[in-house]
């Protein structure tokens, strides 16, 4: 089975030869084909956090779980059911130093770059909440409507947050995808805090859709209980492969 991974025509051809003739070819067809975008979507997964940087932590009394290991065992998950559909799947932390970084930002943007770099269809990072209340509970998505690297009409500043009026592609599809995750999470039973256009800065910088999904808060006894456990990981899992499956079947 031949899959053409970008897009651009393409010669098609077939060769008939029969075994019993003197003929090098006995009849042969070729038929161009139009591809019009990849047929393989690649996807970058990021786990958030990792290596030095442990991410929120949990109580005390819950055993100090650490943020970037529940997000890590999701996002592997949710990575082994992309790539059960055909899906191409790449992972930020196989590709960046979580250890040896100068700077916080520099992580970041050696992150995103693993996207960048390698012009993904889809970037999602994953991560878990923190509050200073351990009552703070639920899910949300967040993405960025300002993409400085794609697009800089219609940015405006309101509360130290960039916003675009007219957002661009990437980001548009990025609402629709936070929209979709939300929606497919709400049958977890618990709150949706819904989706926050945040310039974020895997967000903004991505040159592709992108979201950053909190699947929950690890300041919340009850709720990091549940997200450290296997079976809540293959449900959150399981609800981001939907919506991103729907989001490329638009």
């Amino acid at each position: 089975t031949w899959t053409p991974n970008k897009a651009g025509k393409y010669l098609i051809g077939v060769h008939v030869k029969d075994k019993y003739s003197n003929e090098r070819l006995d009849n042969y067809k070729y038929v161009e084909y139009s591809v019009q975008g990849s047929l393989i979507k690649t996807i970058v997964l990021d786990a958030g956090h990792g290596g030095r940087d442990s991410g929120a932590v949990s109580s005390r009394a819950t055993g100090n779980i650490h943020e970037a290991d529940i997000v890590q065992k999701i996002t592997i998950k949710l990575g082994n059911l992309l790539k059960a559909k055909g899906y191409n799947v790449i992972y930020t932390r196989d590709k960046v130093d979580n250890y040896n970084y100068p700077s916080i930002t520099q992580n970041l943007e050696d992150r995103i770059n693993v996207a960048n770099s390698i012009k993904a269809d889809l970037f999602v990072s994953i991560h878990a909440d923190s509050a200073d209340s351990s009552s703070a509970h639920g899910y949300g998505a967040h993405y960025s409507s300002y993409r400085p690297r794609l697009d800089n009409s219609g940015v405006y500043m309101e509360d130290d947050v960039y916003y675009d009026r007219t957002p661009c592609d990437a980001a548009l599809k990025s609402k629709v995808l936070s929209q979709l995750i939300v929606n497919e999470m709400a049958s977890l039973g618990t709150t949706n805090r819904g989706i926050y256009d945040h310039n974020l800065y895997v967000t903004r910088n991505a040159l592709m859709p992108s979201v950053l999904v909190e699947c929950g808060f690890v300041s919340n006894d009850a709720e990091v209980r549940k997200l450290n456990g296997d079976t809540y990981q293959n449900q959150i899992a399981q609800k981001l492969y939907n919506a991103v499956t729907k989001l490329f079947s638009i």
